[in-house]
């Protein structure tokens, strides 16, 4: 997608943070299982309150794990940004979204899609 990302953070840096905090075995248990949820029960998963939980729990322990490194300071501002980015991607993915649905005149279909993934929600 040809988005306006943040320019200031690289995919080395990016790397750099992750290679950081995954040599401790308790992130790359969280990591693993994430994995494997994702490939057994696809998308039914990564709808699920399940997934946002893991994930959650997956984003304190690198805020964690970031605080004890030497260089915590460099590996924050990474961290900050790296996450700052996937959200403005994920809300220009939405918007997206809505743009299309409309040009195509499917706003009826696209809400009744959006309830229907809410009501998947109740029911777990």
């Amino acid at each position: 997608m040809d988005m306006d990302i943040i320019d200031e953070l690289s995919r080395d840096e990016i790397n750099y943070m992750f290679e950081a905090i995954s040599k401790y075995h308790i992130y790359s248990k969280i990591e693993k299982k994430l994995l494997e949820l994702i490939y057994d029960e696809g998308y039914t998963f990564l709808n699920s309150k399940r997934n946002e939980d893991l994930t959650e729990e997956k984003i304190i322990l690198e805020k964690k794990l970031i605080k004890f490194q030497i260089n915590r300071n460099q590996l924050s501002r990474i961290f900050k940004l790296f996450y700052k980015e996937q959200d403005i991607r994920e809300n220009e993915i939405i918007k997206r979204f809505i743009i299309t649905a409309g040009r195509k005149n499917t706003f009826k279909h696209c809400f009744s899609w959006a309830l229907g993934i809410e009501n998947l929600y109740e029911k777990k």
